[in-house]
Formats: structure tokens, sequence, C-alpha cells
């Protein structure tokens, strides 16, 4: 692993709001693409482990181009706008 300078934060701990302007997520990116991998890894623990340990070792472009990839397509997953549905009741005059 290369040797970081302390003064530098890495991409994977500043927030997903101030990298992308797609979210409005104060998480850390790293916090949203291990929230990523457990909901595709149907909470396994040791599966997202061994996912996320590859992260770790990627350059700060390789991994935003990673959560551009993964995180960004679930984005706009989860923030498609549905029409309220409203319960009308058959009931009564």
């Amino acid at each position: 692993m290369a040797s970081v300078d302390p003064e530098k934060t890495l991409f994977l701990d500043e927030p997903m709001n101030k990298v992308f302007d797609w979210s409005d997520s104060e998480a850390p990116v790293r916090d949203a693409l291990w929230d990523y991998y457990m909901e595709k890894n149907s909470r396994d623990t040791i599966k997202t482990e061994e996912e996320m340990k590859p992260v770790l070792d990627m350059s700060d472009d390789e991994v935003k181009a990673l959560a551009e990839k993964v995180l960004r397509s679930n984005h706009r997953q989860t923030t498609e706008y549905h029409e309220p549905r409203i319960a009308l009741s058959g009931r009564g005059s």
C-alpha cells in the first residue's frame, strides 16, 4: 500500500455530498460502499469484507469511478419519483 500523507483526507473518508453532486448523503464514501456491498451480499459481513478489501488499495480516481458505477445507479433507483397512493374506502356514502 502506498504511503499516505496524514494531512490529506482519503477520498474514501470524504462525505458523499461533498464529492458527488448527485448525492445528498453526508455519509463517507467508505460507508456508502460498505452499505451497498452489504445489501448486495444479503448482509453477509464476510463477503462484504472480501469485496471491500481491494477498494482500500485503490487510488482516489479508481474509488471515485467505482462509486460512480455502483452507487449512482443505486441512487437513481432509490430516488425515483413514485406517485403517492391514496387508500380509498368503498364503505359509506
